[in-house]
């Protein structure tokens, strides 16, 4: 063969190797971003109003780094944030939300009732709860009407602010815990008694109530403003007012409730938008050391015990505290 003949030939090869080495980059290039070239996903989350700041500033952005990372796919939030009966009460209407934290497990039965949660959200990990609170009082400064305890809601010239219990799931935790101090200042004497003086305590702190807002962070909104002595509440929403320096002071009476806060999500919803997988992966992540920690510098009680431990003193020691079982027969308004 000619020189020339060989010189066009490697030519050739030269050309096709190029080629080849072109061809390899651009599907390896292709392979990397591959995950990354996917669609973003939206999800609908509708949460509660307390735990606004917690999610938006910590949890959600945490997550959608994660599942950038791991699966090469944007996460994109649609968020909703109001009393957790409203939040109900607009999914049950139609609203479509895939995830909802609320306040209150007895609103996620309602969705299950209604046909929108089918999945066993109490098979989750710690039966479905990712944060725990208790009830408190938010006071004035210096405490001027010596509010120290349950009882001391009922001594004159006491006025009250707390949610309401048809559009707030803290309300009705409220209710639960004055119900259940009433139950616990009179133990020891007859079933009869009990229920009666319970009822009766209620009763006397309900007319020391000025107003009633639809939200716990509205009745913050109207404390600060400076009606009423004290707020009735959640531990969480008064660190958080602490935490935006209002001049709020918090006590937790004894006996307290401890408050439970499911997450769920909401099965005919997410179906319907065709992405469980992205969804479950958001809540489960809600039980991950990053999102408990983040639970706990916004003043919620973390369910995972390192996250708690790692925070706990920034946490008053409970004295007394009852539950849920311990109401049980003890119907509030019977």
């Amino acid at each position: 063969m000619s020189l020339s003949g060989k010189m066009r030939l490697l030519r050739i090869g030269v050309t096709i190797f190029g080629f080849l080495v072109l061809m390899m980059g651009f599907f390896i290039s292709c392979r990397r971003s591959g995950k990354a070239s996917q669609q973003p996903v939206a999800i609908v989350f509708g949460a509660c109003s307390g735990f606004q700041e917690v999610y938006q500033k910590e949890i959600i952005p945490a997550f959608q780094d994660y599942w950038l990372k791991k699966a090469g796919q944007k996460v994109e939030f649609k968020e909703f944030y109001t009393g957790s009966g409203l939040q109900v009460q607009a999914i049950i209407a139609g609203f479509e939300t895939d995830v909802v934290a609320l306040s209150l497990g007895g609103h996620i039965k309602m969705l299950e009732e209604a046909g929108l949660v089918s999945h066993s959200w109490r098979s989750q990990t710690h039966r479905g709860i990712v944060a725990r609170s208790v009830v408190a009082f938010g006071l004035r400064e210096g405490n001027p009407k010596d509010i120290f305890t349950w009882e001391g809601l009922t001594h004159e010239g006491v006025h009250i602010i707390h949610a309401d219990p048809k559009t707030s799931g803290t309300a009705q935790w409220v209710m639960k815990a004055i119900y259940g101090a009433g139950l616990k200042l009179s133990e020891g004497t007859s079933e009869h008694k009990e229920l009666r003086q319970a009822r009766h305590f209620l009763k006397e702190v309900e007319k020391k109530v000025m107003l009633m807002d639809r939200t716990i962070r509205a009745a913050s909104h109207t404390f600060n403003r400076g009606t009423g002595d004290v707020l009735i509440s959640s531990e969480h929403e008064i660190k958080l007012q602490q935490r935006l320096g209002r001049p709020i002071e918090m006590i937790i009476p004894v006996p307290t409730i401890v408050i439970e806060h499911p997450v769920a999500l909401v099965d005919k919803n997410v179906d319907k938008h065709g992405h469980r997988q992205v969804v479950e992966a958001f809540v489960k992540f809600l039980w991950t050391r990053k999102a408990q920690e983040a639970f706990a510098v916004y003043g919620f009680r973390p369910v995972d015990k390192r996250a708690f431990e790692k925070y706990a003193l920034y946490f008053s020691k409970l004295q007394q505290v009852f539950d849920t079982e311990y109401l049980a027969g003890w119907e509030i308004g019977r």
